[in-house]
């Protein structure tokens, strides 16, 4: 079997002379998160800098360990790690790529996920935030994939009342409740992100079913993320932790069904005039099959993720005058703001952004979501505190 993990190629020798991608066979491609020790496949959270640096892990196939970059540093998770870098300081956040080339869902398939060494990596540490991306390979049934009749059977068309029988949905279901158990306590889950994949370009591409990605899971994703809503009372055995479903499709320029088989090309090709083709293929990569991002998709793709993720809630504020909580400030502080004389909109815009603000004082400092509960007299700035 061929397995390519986020810092490793694993090659069989039968399998080498028929794989024919020159990205995804390229060693120097991959990024550091793993290794090969005695034969075995070992991969580790990626150091951080800061001890307080808030964990990412990023659970995929070849779209996240890879895709069809130049370099490590193209790859999705490493320019998400620069987007978080420039909005919120270097060391606040260290993402961990745990990709896998060929890996599925299912437990079925030739190379389900939850037999690598990213999955072990998974549950051998401990996480604040964690995004799910998989599916892509459980629609290339005729190859390295599982979507067999009692998929389409029990899954094309879920529900929320019949999704339990979906085997693809019930399997998800099992890997949020592995999910639940790494967060950064033992009593708290980690941020859980589930994301529907981006759209397959090309039919037939590695053996992979058009209709199944870009029809069928659009749909289902978002049911399971519904039904294994974080405080929404559903899910099993502790799988209810979902945060939000991350829409990679539209994003990154599917269009939902049926209108896709009229909307979309057939394929792509150099200077397409469909704009998202330019994600796909251009002078850098444009083979083989078009489901893997290049470098300017995967920085789309980043992008995306961070959008999703971080998206401005519609806060309201109040004021609270001549106060502060002192020892309640966010650490460490997010560059728009930092102790920084600032109008009340820039702040209340910088909290909007910030994942764990509670409000802020007028000396342009962040506070945490506990400071409602910490407030004290300061005669020289003013508070202002999310309504919740």
């Amino acid at each position: 079997m061929l397995s390519i993990v986020a810092g490793l190629l694993i090659v069989g020798a039968a399998q080498l002379n028929s794989w024919t991608d020159p990205y995804q066979n390229n060693a120097s491609h991959y990024a550091r998160d793993c290794a090969l020790v005695d034969g075995a496949l070992v991969c580790a959270q990626r150091a951080a800098t800061n001890a307080s640096a808030i964990r990412v892990a990023c659970v995929g196939d070849s779209i996240t360990a890879v895709g069809h970059t130049s370099s490590v540093a193209h790859h999705w998770p490493d320019q998400l790690q620069d987007i978080l870098d420039a909005a919120h300081g270097a060391g606040s956040y260290s993402v961990t790529n745990l990709g896998v080339c060929g890996s599925t869902l299912q437990r079925e398939a030739h190379e389900p996920w939850w037999s690598t060494g990213a999955y072990k990596a998974l549950v051998a540490a401990r996480w604040d935030v964690v995004f799910v991306m998989l599916g892509t390979n459980d629609a290339a049934p005729t190859a390295q994939g599982y979507w067999p009749p009692s998929n389409h059977a029990h899954c094309d068309a879920a529900t929320p009342a019949t999704l339990a029988t979906c085997n693809f949905a019930s399997t998800y279901a099992d890997l949020l409740a592995v999910i639940a158990t790494v967060g950064p306590s033992a009593a708290t889950p980690p941020e859980t992100h589930i994301m529907i994949p981006p759209p397959l370009m090309q039919n037939g591409a590695y053996g992979m079913n058009q209709t199944i990605i870009n029809t069928i899971l659009p749909q289902l994703v978002p049911l399971i993320g519904a039904a294994n809503a974080a405080g929404g009372g559903g899910g099993v055995n502790g799988s209810a932790i979902v945060t939000s479903v991350i829409d990679v499709y539209t994003g990154m320029g599917g269009v939902p069904a049926p209108a896709w088989i009229e909307e979309m090309p057939p394929k792509c090709v150099l200077n397409s005039t469909w704009p998202p083709c330019a994600w796909y293929c251009d002078k850098q990569s444009c083979r083989p099959g078009q489901c893997h991002p290049n470098d300017v998709g995967c920085a789309k793709l980043a992008q995306v993720v961070y959008d999703g993720w971080q998206k401005t809630p519609a806060y309201t504020y109040s004021k609270v005058v001549k106060s502060d909580c002192n020892g309640r400030d966010i650490k460490p502080q997010p560059s728009c703001g930092g102790n920084r004389n600032l109008s009340v909109a820039v702040l209340e815009k910088c909290c909007d952004s910030t994942r764990g603000c509670g409000g802020f004082n007028t000396h342009g400092v962040i506070k945490d979501r506990a400071c409602a509960a910490h407030i004290n007299p300061q005669p020289t700035t003013d508070l202002y505190l999310i309504n919740v």
